[in-house]
């Protein structure tokens, strides 16, 4: 099985949409599951496209890279993946901001935790006294067929699709970029 990353499907030249978490809440609920996100009770976040994020990629695009690794879905996109993998992922919604107008998006919390990475077999850099980080992961053989898109469970910085996720994304056509170490674009 090949495991992948998502990307926009369009080119922004490496640009993505800008999240203010000066208090590190939406990183702490989306990513690291450390944070109730009760705050989102009360506020819509917003984003900024940075610049080769245009009006019209935002439109075209069913998928945005955030600066702080969360996913971010369209409407589209959210409608297919409740209806068909329901309990996988949770959204709440989003402002993306874009050459004076607002678009509607979704940040997404992937629920599925699973072990992705061969610790044994990864390269990791030391930090010092706070760890170490993965410089080269190295991905486990036996990934269970039944998942679709998960966060790693032991590093949840990195979140994986697999074959099956981007199945589904090509039968609804959904505007998604994938790729993995081996190649660019999947089959």
């Amino acid at each position: 099985m090949t495991l992948y990353h998502l990307t926009s499907a369009e080119n922004t030249g490496g640009d993505r949409i800008d999240l203010k978490d000066s208090r590190g809440r939406l990183f702490g609920y989306f990513m690291w599951g450390t944070d109730e996100g009760k705050f989102l009770r009360y506020t819509t976040p917003r984003g900024k496209a940075q610049e080769w994020v245009t009006s019209g990629i935002i439109s075209r695009s069913d998928f945005l890279e955030s600066n702080i690794g969360i996913p971010l879905f369209s409407e589209k996109a959210k409608d297919v993946f409740e209806r068909c993998i329901p309990g996988v992922m949770e959204f709440q919604p989003l402002i993306i901001e874009c050459e004076g107008a607002e678009y509607p998006f979704f940040l997404c919390k992937l629920l599925t935790r699973y072990e992705f990475i061969d610790g044994s077999r990864s390269t990791f850099v030391s930090l010092g006294d706070s760890g170490r980080m993965i410089d080269t992961p190295v991905y486990r053989d036996d990934i269970d067929d039944k998942v679709y898109i998960a966060r790693d469970i032991n590093h949840p910085a990195h979140s994986l699709a697999t074959d099956a996720f981007v199945k589904l994304c090509r039968y609804h056509h959904l505007n998604i970029g994938f790729y993995s170490r081996s190649r660019k674009t999947p089959p």
